[in-house]
Order: structure tokens, then C-alpha cells, then sequence
């Protein structure tokens, strides 16, 4: 099973953090690591979404729309929901599925669209997205990309950068940093 993830996919599990922060919310859903993949521009997930139409401000138009906003909350890597921590479980599984070392973005969003109930799933089925076709192509991509260890991979401790919020430092699955190669 990989036990990294590239910079880009730490970065997503960050920004999520950030993100639902920011809008106000009390938990980290599969809609901000959508909205996370979608602000991750170079990433292979981002790339995907953008060609569908998929970009960041209408994915967070739309979160505000469906869930609302209000004034910036204080949360932690623990307020991940049940189905975010598996999402993020299930992008491992899908990178060992296609033989590599490393979990990246394409990985994540390959997860999210293999939960079928999850909000991310929902918002992108509400603005016109086959789901399936994604997901397709997206599984094209992954395969072509060559089976390797990714050099540019970091441990899979998920280090916060946001000073506002206390805990600078928080575990995800039980990992301790160990500060990471890139």
C-alpha cells in the first residue's frame, strides 16, 4: 500500500482544511476536496475537471449555494467526516490498484468519484458532469501514467502552514511527521 503522498495531493488535503475554514464550516467533506483538487491548478485532477468545466469558482459558487457560508470556523485535520477519511483510504487502494508508490491527485479524485453518495459526487452530477466518463478517463490517464516511485512525495503526516490555526501540526491516520522530501 503507498504510504506517501505527492506535494500536489498533500497540498489538496491541506487546502480542503483551509478551505472549509474559510467558508465557514465545521467539517472537512468530499465538497472541499473537490474544491481543494480544482485550486491545485498543475495537477492531473485539476487538469481533468477544468476540461469538463469543473473550476474552482463554480465548484465553491456551488458549495455556497448547496451548504451555505458563514464566518471563518477553527478546525482540525480531526473534523474530516467518516466518508472524507475513506475517500482519502480509497485513494491509496486505487494507487496500489494501478501499481504506484505514491497517492496524487489523481488518485483522490478517483476516489471521490467512486462514492456515489458523496456530496462532491452530487455537485458535480448537478452541473452536468458524467460521473462515469470522468471516471473513465481519468482511469486512462492514471494507467498511462509510468509505474514508479514518484521522487517528489511526501510522508503521509499532512503538515498545516495556516499560523491562524492552533496545532500547527496534526495527525491524520495515526502517521508522525517525518518532515517529508519535498
Amino acid at each position: 500500500m503507498p504510504k506517501s503522498f505527492t506535494n500536489k495531493a498533500t497540498n489538496v488535503l491541506n487546502k480542503s482544511l483551509y478551505l472549509a475554514s474559510e467558508l465557514g464550516h465545521t467539517y472537512i467533506g468530499s465538497e472541499h476536496l473537490l474544491l481543494a483538487l480544482t485550486s491545485e491548478k498543475d495537477s492531473v485532477a485539476a487538469k481533468l475537471l477544468e476540461a469538463r468545466g469543473v473550476g474552482f469558482d463554480n465548484t465553491r459558487d456551488a458549495i455556497c449555494r448547496r451548504v451555505g457560508a458563514g464566518e471563518r470556523t477553527r478546525i482540525t485535520p480531526r473534523d474530516m467526516t467518516p466518508r472524507t477519511k475513506r475517500i482519502i483510504e480509497n485513494a491509496a487502494i486505487q494507487s496500489s490498484r494501478f501499481g504506484q508508490t505514491y497517492i496524487g491527485t489523481e488518485h483522490l479524485l478517483l476516489a471521490i468519484l467512486m462514492d456515489s453518495e458523496s456530496a462532491a459526487v452530487s455537485l458535480l452530477r448537478a452541473t452536468g458532469c458524467d460521473i462515469q466518463r470522468i471516471a473513465n478517463a481519468l482511469s486512462a490517464e492514471v494507467s498511462g501514467i509510468k509505474k514508479q516511485q514518484n521522487p517528489n512525495v511526501v510522508n503521509v503526516k499532512v503538515k498545516f502552514n495556516e499560523p491562524e490555526l492552533e496545532n500547527d501540526e496534526e495527525e491524520i491516520f495515526g502517521a508522525k511527521s517525518g518532515g517529508g522530501s519535498g
